[in-house]
């Protein structure tokens, strides 16, 4: 394989802030118009594409047919349990992907990270925490490390969690339903939006 054919390492999912409200915007913009050409997306939108495009890329959520964009299609569990919740379908498509994507020991997706870091505060009980926490952060990277999870960087660097790179894994997270919000900026409640949980427990019970 010549240097040209390696495939081009993934980024870091939360390593840039994540401007979900955006996310979803430009991931029902691409709905309302697929198939799409890349060119035109955004065109009637007032922000910047391109974040936006990449998280959705990264997490799988949309397809590419030589120069047009199109989304993918949830499973049938989604569209059972969120009929007409555009947002709550979005939002659920995004952790099925995740899930689906993440890997195992053998070999991790360096997005394993969003889950797996989830997992291993709920495993230590860690209810309520401060994203700028160096020894929650300590602790998570050493986990990670357990976990055989060594992500790198484009430039084959290592990555680290840090307290950036938390506070916007907090950020996305929040927003996915799976961690609250707590009374300042940095603290987080580890704790499942009802939306969320009870869409999840729906689909237990219906498979």
């Amino acid at each position: 394989m010549t240097s040209e054919e390696i495939p081009e390492k993934e980024i870091y999912l939360c390593n840039n802030f994540p401007r979900m409200e955006r996310t979803y915007a430009l991931y029902q913009y691409i709905k309302e118009n697929e198939p799409i050409e890349q060119t035109k997306v955004g065109k009637n939108l007032n922000f910047e594409v391109d974040e936006p495009l990449q998280t959705l890329d990264l997490c799988q959520i949309i397809s590419r047919n030589g120069a047009g964009l199109s989304t993918i299609k949830p499973p049938d569990w989604i569209s059972q349990t969120c009929t007409g919740n555009k947002e709550l379908t979005f939002k659920l498509l995004i952790l099925h992907n995740l899930r689906k994507i993440s890997g195992n020991e053998s070999e991790w997706n360096i997005q394993a990270h969003v889950l797996l870091q989830h997992n291993i505060l709920t495993k230590n009980n860690l209810r309520y925490f401060d994203t700028r926490d160096s020894i929650h952060i300590d602790m998570l990277n050493r986990e990670l490390e357990l976990l055989k999870y060594f992500p790198e960087s484009r430039s084959g660097n290592p990555i680290k969690l840090n307290d950036k790179k938390f506070r916007y894994w907090k950020m996305l997270c929040s927003y996915l339903g799976i961690i609250k919000q707590g009374l300042s900026t940095h603290d987080v409640v580890l704790s499942f939006d009802s939306e969320i949980f009870s869409s999840i427990i729906r689909c237990f019970f219906q498979s």
